[in-house]
């Protein structure tokens, strides 16, 4: 598990780099040379506590400069923007696709039921434990064979 997910129960889906076509994207070192007039403190040796503008409010603001590498560029390594839609808290939406397994836990004297859903994004899948109550609520249509 990487820190950011260890410390916030999730994983780190930052839109630091994500521009729209036509903008420049300043990416690792660029960036901290850049705005080094945004730098509010030195936390470590190799990590500063930048001011984000409002937009990002919700992004971690310590960056770990030791994490960013300096790209050499390369003629035949050219990257095409995706388009993709955020939510308002800039998270990605990603849908369920099924229900892998079910568990009862038992709290103190309530039993809890818990249902492990398959969640895909981008051909990359995952797995999360979550209420089945919740997920019966917000997505019926994956107990529709139950």
């Amino acid at each position: 598990m990487a820190p950011y997910e260890a410390l916030y129960g999730r994983k780190c889906q930052s839109p630091l780099c994500w521009y729209e076509a036509g903008e420049k994207g300043l990416l690792g070192l660029e960036m901290i040379a850049e705005t080094t007039e945004q730098i509010l403190e030195r936390v470590r040796l190799v990590a500063y506590r930048m001011a984000l503008p409002p937009h990002l409010s919700n992004l971690h603001d310590v960056f770990h400069v030791s994490k960013h590498r300096k790209y050499t560029p390369d003629a035949s390594h050219v990257l095409e923007p995706e388009s993709i839609q955020l939510k308002e808290d800039l998270t990605l939406p990603v849908a369920p696709v099924r229900i892998d397994d079910t568990s009862i836990k038992q709290l103190h004297r309530k039993e809890v039921s818990l249902v492990k859903v398959a969640w895909s994004r981008d051909d990359i899948e995952e797995h999360t434990w979550k209420l089945e109550s919740e997920m019966r609520t917000d997505y019926p249509h994956l107990f529709s064979g139950n």
